[in-house]
């Protein structure tokens, strides 16, 4: 069973396509996710005397993942990004789970071995009329859709 731990009244939960889940909790809504990316290095080689070039695959890379959110109350993330920053990182699994117009789900992409490596504080501008919108970056060493 899934536990939402984040408050509907004064969170930016329910206006987001997208929702975190670390550990089987939901610790956030987001607006925009990037770097769901998967890449394969290719090793170049020729074989004897043949001058054409043969490929092979390689290591296999994943991307961070950067996500952008409104600003919500549970501040699960900012705690575990600080263990970070003190030396004491904690690898975690997860999923980043797509919702459509109506809030149920359509997708959802797994990540594994994960911690925080970013935390980028929104810009702070009492002129503007746009949301606080913060930016948090994760380490992943695998991400697998389901």
């Amino acid at each position: 069973m899934i536990r939402q731990r984040t408050k509907h009244n004064g969170d930016y939960l329910p206006a987001h396509n997208f929702k975190l889940e670390i550990d089987g909790v939901i610790v956030g809504g987001f607006k925009e996710i990037s770097g769901l990316e998967t890449e394969v290095e290719i090793i170049e080689y020729k074989d004897g005397d043949n001058p054409t070039t043969r490929k092979r695959p390689g290591k296999v890379k994943y991307k961070n993942i950067i996500m952008k959110r409104g600003q919500i109350s549970d501040d699960s993330i900012t705690k575990w990004f600080k263990n970070v920053i003190e030396g004491k990182t904690e690898r975690k699994s997860g999923s980043i789970i797509v919702l459509d117009r109506e809030g149920k789900e359509i997708m959802r992409h797994n990540f594994f071995e994960a911690w925080p490596c970013r935390h980028k504080m929104p810009d702070h501008n009492s002129q503007s009329d746009t949301h606080i919108v913060e930016e948090i970056e994760f380490v992943v060493e695998r991400v697998d859709r389901a």
